[in-house]
Formats: structure tokens, C-alpha cells, sequence
């Protein structure tokens, strides 16, 4: 048991390592430094949005992969949404189950990722079993759905984070609320949520503004 764990602990990390260094391929161009080709899991840009899910209003912060060619040197700014693109890597369908995953679970994730932050397209690379690019492929986000043969439904995806949101605000600082920390975690196997008060030293401190990492 422990060698398969293991096993599937490396194979995880080498596809994380692949996914990135399809971000790092595609973002290059012939202007890029040569330092700035390696595979960096550190660095980042993140977008802070604000949306609405439900009636709870929501501040996001994400990581945002890159942006469309020429919208700018500097990124950001207030129209910058409509010109970010998340890049994605799967592998390429072989059978079915290939194509039943993808549109499952993956494309699930995808949009809601994109949906949320308000990200207008998608770009896949379909890699072999080795980890060798094959294809891209383009898809806009509010198209996401229509691929997918009814697998899952936005609005039903919506409405239970809309009920979850309302329920932790509800339980954490509503009227008779305990104060202090909470966890909230999900159980897979009993397909529930749980919230409860941490125990001491169980949740660290949040950073400081002016904290270096």
C-alpha cells in the first residue's frame, strides 16, 4: 500500500511539473530571458476580483495564468479580466474514459475556477502518457457547459456554493455565533460538510500586510 502511495505521490508531482512547464512554454516568446524559461513554481500574478455569489458578496484572489498578446506590458488595470487566459494541461482522449473524466470533472473545475474570477477562455494542452504535447485547444468559458452532455449544471453548482456561503456566514457571525477560529472541512466519504470551532494553536496566525514570505 505504502509503494503505491508512493507511486502515485510521484506520478502526481510529475504532472504537476508538466502542467508547468506548459504554462512556462506557452507564455515564452522569442523576447523571453533565459532565466525566465525555467520551470518556477514560485512565481506568480494573482487578480483580486470582487462577484456576488447568491446574496454574499465575495473578494477573490487568484492566481491568473497569463493574458492575451498584446492588451499590455504591465497587466492589470480595470479592464484586464476580459484579457486573462488559464492555461490547463490534460491528457489526450484515448477512449471514452477519457473523454467521460475530462468532461466530468475536469471541465467542471475549469469553469468554475474561470467562471468565478471571471476569466473568459480556457487553453488545454493535450499531452501523451509521457508527458509530451500533442494538441491545444481553445475553449471559452461560458461554453464550457455545452460540451459536457448535461454531466453537471452551473446554475445547481451555483446555488449549493450560494447555500454553503450563506450557511458559514450564518454559523460563524450570526446572532449567537461563538467567537473564535473554525475549520471547515468535507468528508468525501459521507459526501457532508462540517464546521467547528479550532482548537487552540490549530489555525496559525494570518500574515501581516508588510510580512515577507
Amino acid at each position: 500500500q505504502r509503494e503505491r502511495e508512493a507511486a502515485r505521490s510521484r506520478q502526481d508531482r510529475l504532472m504537476a511539473y508538466w502542467g508547468l512547464a506548459f504554462e512556462t512554454a506557452a507564455t515564452a516568446s522569442e523576447h523571453t530571458a533565459k532565466e525566465d524559461r525555467v520551470v518556477n513554481a514560485n512565481a506568480e500574478f494573482c487578480s483580486v476580483a470582487q462577484t456576488k455569489l447568491g446574496g454574499t458578496r465575495l473578494f477573490i484572489a487568484a492566481e491568473v495564468d497569463c493574458e492575451r498578446r498584446g492588451f499590455g506590458d504591465t497587466g492589470g488595470g480595470k479592464h484586464a479580466i476580459r484579457n486573462y487566459i488559464e492555461l490547463k494541461t490534460t491528457k489526450v482522449l484515448a477512449e471514452e474514459r477519457d473523454r467521460r473524466t475530462l468532461e466530468r470533472f475536469k471541465m467542471c473545475k475549469w469553469w468554475l475556477q474561470s467562471f468565478l474570477l471571471g476569466v473568459p477562455k480556457v487553453i488545454v494542452g493535450f499531452r501523451s502518457e509521457d508527458g509530451i504535447l500533442r494538441k491545444m485547444q481553445d475553449f471559452e468559458v461560458k461554453q464550457l457547459p455545452k460540451f459536457v452532455h448535461g454531466a453537471w449544471k452551473p446554475r445547481v453548482m451555483l446555488n449549493f456554493g450560494s447555500e454553503v456561503l450563506a450557511w458559514v456566514y450564518e454559523s460563524v457571525v450570526g446572532v449567537g455565533a461563538p467567537a473564535g477560529r473554525y475549520v471547515l472541512s468535507y468528508k468525501p466519504e459521507e459526501h457532508r460538510l462540517s464546521l467547528r470551532i479550532a482548537a487552540e494553536g490549530e489555525v496559525p496566525d494570518p500574515p501581516r500586510v508588510g510580512d515577507q514570505p
